[in-house]
C-alpha cells in the first residue's frame, strides 16, 4: 500500500511545533514592535524639549501645554485642545499625545518641578507616559502596560534611555 497522506499524528505534531514557536516568538515581536514606538515618541520629546530650552531663553520661563503653538518647531501631527477634557493645546498622532509640559500634572516624580516634554501613550490614561523632567532626565511611568511595556518602562527608569 501506497501512503501518500499525512496521518493525523503527524499533523497534530506539526501544528503543535507550529504553536510552540508561535508562543515564543509573539512576546519579542510585540517588545520589538513596541520598542520602535518608543523611540519615535522619544526623539519628539528631545525635539519638544529642546525647544522648550530655546523657548526659556527667549521668555525667561519654559512652556506650557497652552503654548505649543510658540515652540518653533514642527511635529507630526494634529494640534488639538479639547480632547480628553483638557483645554490646553497638544499635539496628537495615531499612537501619542505630546506636549511641552504637563502643568503639574499627577505623574510622581522625584523632582516635581515640571516637565519639559510630555508623551502620553494612547488610550489616554491607560498604558503609560513618557517624560523629560526639568533634570533633561527621560522617564516613564506605568499605569497598566502590557508586559511588553512594563519592561521597556523598566528600561527607561533605570538607564534614563531607550
Amino acid at each position: 500500500m501506497n501512503k501518500k497522506a499525512f496521518t493525523l499524528l503527524e499533523l497534530l505534531v506539526v501544528v503543535l511545533i507550529i504553536g510552540i514557536l508561535a508562543a515564543i516568538a509573539l512576546p519579542q515581536y510585540r517588545y520589538v514592535v513596541e520598542k520602535a514606538r518608543i523611540t519615535e515618541a522619544i526623539t519628539i520629546l528631545k525635539t519638544i524639549a529642546e525647544a522648550n530650552e530655546r523657548f526659556y531663553m527667549i521668555n525667561d520661563r519654559y512652556a506650557n501645554a497652552y503654548e505649543m503653538e510658540k515652540l518653533d518647531i514642527e511635529i507630526p501631527g494634529e494640534i488639538r485642545s479639547g480632547q480628553y477634557g483638557w483645554d490646553e493645546k497638544r499635539v496628537e498622532t495615531e499612537l501619542f499625545v505630546y506636549s511641552p509640559d504637563s502643568d503639574g500634572g499627577s505623574i510622581s516624580d522625584p523632582d516635581p518641578v515640571g516637565y519639559k516634554a510630555l508623551a502620553q501613550r494612547k488610550p489616554i490614561h491607560t498604558l503609560y507616559y513618557l517624560f523629560i523632567n526639568a533634570n533633561n532626565v527621560l522617564r516613564c511611568q506605568k499605569i497598566a502596560p502590557t508586559s511588553a511595556q512594563a519592561k521597556l518602562c523598566d528600561e527607561i527608569n533605570s538607564q534614563g534611555h531607550l
